[in-house]
């Protein structure tokens, strides 16, 4: 974990994930400094975005009277990073107030009750769980090189490394299906002075047109 949050950020952070909640800057619950706020969107764990656009996200509900309040949001990095490092969250000096807390009992009555398990299997040592799927690995590696942000060009050489354990041709298959679903773009590098031999090695052949980037959308 590069990152090291504060008590406090790290208390925001688990409050907007178990709630849901898309507070406004100035009424985080802890209140937030603007510095520390200021570090989080600077590390594109979260966003500040207009009313309007919280409103169109169906973050908050419309309000009677406009302003020009900003609200903060999780990021699709944000909720990466948090997934990767949910324990380390929990700090020595971390003081929950009731609401996340809330908010994840909630979260996990209404999980085990949609999937008809109980809280003692819950609660038991988990098994052998299966491997994430490859289109799974694939799309987080992505997204990792992305640094977070979906629709950005990655060299197919990046994302090759972020998988050496998977064969070679079961990626290419993989992205080819991603990319008929829509998933995906794979692109050349038009210019070639930025051509690496890294992307020479990792290039992907599509009928003998040659793709070293790809583009992926969110979902």
């Amino acid at each position: 974990m590069e990152f090291a949050p504060s008590t406090t950020q790290a208390h925001v952070l688990l409050t907007m994930l178990f709630t849901g909640e898309t507070p406004q800057q100035s009424k985080t619950r802890p209140a937030m400094p603007k510095a520390e706020r200021d570090k989080l969107i600077a590390e594109g764990l979260i966003e500040a975005i207009s009313e309007s656009t919280a409103v169109e996200r169906g973050s908050i509900s419309a309000p009677i009277k406009q302003s020009k309040a900003k609200y903060l949001a999780l990021t699709d990095k944000g909720w990466l990073w948090m997934a990767e490092n949910l324990d380390a969250l929990a700090t020595p000096r971390l003081k929950l107030n009731p609401a996340p807390l809330r908010g994840l009992l909630s979260l996990l009555k209404a999980h085990l009750k949609s999937r008809g398990v109980s809280l003692a299997e819950f609660a038991s040592p988990p098994k052998a769980c299966a491997p994430a799927s490859l289109s799974w690995q694939i799309r987080a590696a992505y997204l990792k090189a992305a640094g977070g942000q979906w629709d950005s060009r990655v060299r197919l050489a990046d994302l090759r490394r972020a998988l050496p354990e998977t064969p070679r041709a079961s990626l290419d298959k993989e992205l080819l299906a991603l990319q008929q679903r829509g998933a995906l773009v794979l692109c050349k590098m038009d210019d070639p002075m930025e051509m690496r031999d890294d992307d020479r090695d990792a290039e992907l052949d599509i009928e003998g047109a040659k793709r070293h980037v790809i583009y992926m959308k969110g979902e």
